[in-house]
């Protein structure tokens, strides 16, 4: 894998008043590489971003594309190496999707802003890169948030950069179309070898997508590794205490702190077991041996038992509000 992006010591923030964001980083984007920006809200995500994009001057340091200091080069030669996705939706509905994507070859035209074949060509790939085909001729204000943000990643795409950089890309996103847009994202990184930098605040879908994880924490700290070695080192369960979540390192979910309602014992088995399980945790309930009140998950029912009493139930909602009027008793 080639070295798409440096930092050398570099320190991001603001110049007036003077704010140090986050310092002394060094940083490394590999091309062939989905990498995720995560952090808690206000860490300042967004600014290192910008800083990387040239959008923002650094308070101190150096960034590198290949071998070039990014700030010598040219806005068309940074636009020529770098597209970056915002966050703000696309709201011209006069352009159609074609028209969306032929923006990304500004770099390359001339001032008369024609088109040559080999533009063309690019901005079919893209758009036939990221599944957009169908969407090409359509107006923008006739495609769906997710529709248009696909166009709007094959505009970058049609920039021809080594670094795609997109901040929240997913933000107004359900979830069928966050996972469809990661999974695209993953797979344009490893298909046409560019480094893909991604802010974005789905912390367990970023496990599932991504290479590597940037994690900064509220200090300005940035460690960076595979999702799996920040697991296994405590990091991610660090950054995130704070918010109020817990993140459990077994299932690779994040819980949020509950109130302590007591034990019981689980018995069962296959999926009753598990979401009865999952419901619990999310109650506040601790599943233990032995314990006073002995939940036995079925296919489709539940039975309660508690000093020599059995109860029926055929929802979880309602075996949850029942377990919790006992303990209000």
């Amino acid at each position: 894998m080639r070295t798409i992006l440096t930092t050398q010591n570099l320190s991001i923030g603001y110049k007036r008043p003077r704010k140090i964001v986050a310092e002394a980083l060094n940083l490394e984007l590999k091309s062939g590489e989905l990498v995720c920006l995560l952090g808690p809200n206000g860490v300042g995500k967004s600014t290192l971003l910008r800083t990387i994009a040239a959008m923002q001057r650094p308070l101190a340091g150096y960034i590198f594309l290949g071998q070039h200091n990014i700030h010598d080069l040219s806005p068309r030669q940074r636009a020529q190496l770098i597209s970056i996705v915002l966050t703000e939706r696309v709201d011209n509905g006069l352009l159609t999707g074609y028209e969306l994507v032929a923006l990304g070859r500004y770099p390359y035209t001339d001032f008369s802003g024609r088109l040559s074949v080999q533009d063309k060509t690019i901005i079919t790939w893209a758009i036939q890169a990221v599944g957009g085909t169908a969407l090409a001729a359509r107006p923008l204000n006739m495609l769906s948030d997710g529709e248009r943000q696909k166009m709007m990643i094959a505009r970058a795409l049609a920039q021809d950069p080594s670094l795609m950089l997109l901040d929240e890309p997913t933000a107004f996103l359900d979830l069928p179309r966050r996972v469809e847009l990661m999974r695209l994202l993953r797979h344009l990184a490893e298909d046409t070898q560019r480094a893909i930098l991604v802010s974005t605040h789905d912390l367990e879908l970023a496990l599932q997508s991504a290479h590597r994880l940037w994690l900064m924490n509220t200090q300005g700290i940035i460690q960076e590794g595979a999702p799996e070695d920040l697991v296994l080192n405590g990091a991610l369960q660090n950054t995130f205490a704070q918010n109020g979540l817990i993140f459990d390192a077994e299932s690779g979910t994040f819980k949020l702190h509950q109130q302590d309602r007591g034990c019981v014992t689980l018995l069962g088995e296959g999926l009753p077991y598990l979401w009865t399980q999952r419901a619990l945790a999310r109650e506040g309930f601790q599943i233990i041996p032995n314990a006073s009140i002995v939940i036995e998950a079925y296919h489709q029912h539940w039975r309660l038992l508690k000093n020599q009493c059995s109860l029926e139930y055929y929802t979880l909602y309602d075996l949850m509000n029942a377990l919790k009027d006992q303990q209000s008793e």
